[in-house]
Order: structure tokens, then C-alpha cells, then sequence
């Protein structure tokens, strides 16, 4: 049986604290693959400026083409309509079955858990792995839990591994020395004219700039 993390998110545009943390996650969790799964039409963004899928699904391919363990699925985008998590992990069970399921998410994303479509049956259909990123709390305490979940909150030291024990249903609090970086701070970097530095890689921020994704005007693909 093996071990694979979906990896949702815009990815508009990927980012070093993206792979960074698909990286620790892979060490930590013993995982063989990681699925980066680009957002099709997320319901929390409607009604924002969101670049195409193709350029997004595009510089993912660009930044992690030297990763073997790292694959990106087009689930979401052959679905019409709003995409709901709990939906697209239903399908990644269909499409791997057998497999024990992870799905990852930062510790920003879970504080606001509660306003997901169908939340409360997300840790019966995979793993739970928030990943730590201190955007708006300070520490673990800070980040607001559901009732429901705390009986399977599981804390997991950044240098422990949590192997093959972690049982089905767990969601796992999962340290991590995060790369304090935000899509939209660097659209707008991008959009500006500043150099990313090493945030972004550089054959995407080559393919952004060919593709006039993040300019003066929005970025909208054109």
C-alpha cells in the first residue's frame, strides 16, 4: 500500500513555501508521492481574479520537474462549477484505491475549516496534515480547532517521522519551519516589477513573464 498526499491549492503562482513544505511532508510522513492538485473553481475565491488553470497547471509542471516524487493531477479541472475538497478527495480514492490518502493543508487553511462545504467528513476520507504557517496566530494554541477534530489531533515535532503508526482518521499538527511567502504578495510583486529573488523559480517566473500572467493590468492570462 502506498502512502500519497494531495496537495491542494491556487498555486497562482507556485512558490518556494509550496514545495517546501510538500518536501518536509514527504520526509516526515514517509510519503512515495506528493499530488498537487491546482484549484479549479475554489468557492472561497469566486468572484477574484484566478489565472487560467492551463498557466497555473503549467508552472507547476515547470517547478517541479526535478522532483520524481512530486506528480500534479487535473482532477478539478474536468469539474464544472464550484470544487469542494471533500468531492476531489473522493475522487483521488477512486483513482487510487488501496492507497493510504494524506491531504495537506496549512495551519491558516484549517483555522477556517468550519466554512468548508462537507467538513466534518474530510478525516474519514483521508489523513489530515496541517502543516504549520504563522500567518495570524502565534503558536499551535491560537489556531481555532472544531470540537469534533480535537479527539484527533495528533502533534508531531518537526524533526520526529510519523512513519506507518499514524492512525486512519488523524489529523495530524505537523511542525515545520515554514518559508514565510504569499501568493498574493508576490502577484503583486510580480505586477510591480520586482525580482522574487529565489521565492519563485525561475523557469516560472520566466514562463509568468512570458505569458503576461501577473502585469500591470491583473493577471488574467492574457
Amino acid at each position: 500500500m502506498r502512502r500519497l498526499a494531495a496537495f491542494g491549492g491556487s498555486f497562482d503562482p507556485v512558490h518556494r513555501g509550496h514545495t517546501q513544505g510538500a518536501r518536509h511532508a514527504l520526509a516526515s510522513l514517509q510519503l512515495d508521492l506528493v499530488i498537487f492538485v491546482p484549484a479549479g473553481c475554489p468557492p472561497h475565491k469566486l468572484g477574484e481574479p484566478l489565472t487560467p488553470f492551463c498557466h497555473r497547471f503549467a508552472m507547476l509542471a515547470l517547478a517541479l520537474r526535478e522532483e520524481e516524487r512530486f506528480v500534479i493531477s487535473p482532477v478539478e479541472q474536468q469539474v464544472e462549477g464550484p470544487t469542494f475538497t471533500v468531492d476531489t478527495i473522493q475522487r483521488l480514492r477512486t483513482q487510487f484505491p488501496g492507497d493510504r490518502l494524506f491531504f495537506l493543508m496549512g495551519s491558516d487553511s484549517f483555522a477556517q475549516i468550519t466554512t468548508w462545504h462537507r467538513w466534518r467528513e474530510l478525516p474519514d476520507l483521508a489523513t489530515l496534515v496541517v502543516l504549520w504557517r504563522p500567518w495570524g496566530h502565534r503558536d499551535w494554541g491560537e489556531v481555532p480547532v472544531p470540537e469534533e477534530f480535537r479527539p484527533r489531533l495528533v502533534r508531531m515535532p518537526q524533526a520526529a517521522s510519523a512513519g506507518a503508526q499514524l492512525a486512519e482518521g488523524s489529523i495530524l499538527l505537523l511542525d515545520n519551519d515554514p518559508v514565510e511567502v504569499a501568493a498574493s504578495d508576490l502577484r503583486e510583486r510580480l505586477r510591480r516589477g520586482e525580482w522574487p529573488g529565489d521565492l519563485v523559480d525561475a523557469a516560472v517566473l520566466s514562463y509568468a513573464r512570458k505569458h503576461r500572467l501577473y502585469h500591470e493590468k491583473g493577471h488574467d492570462g492574457r
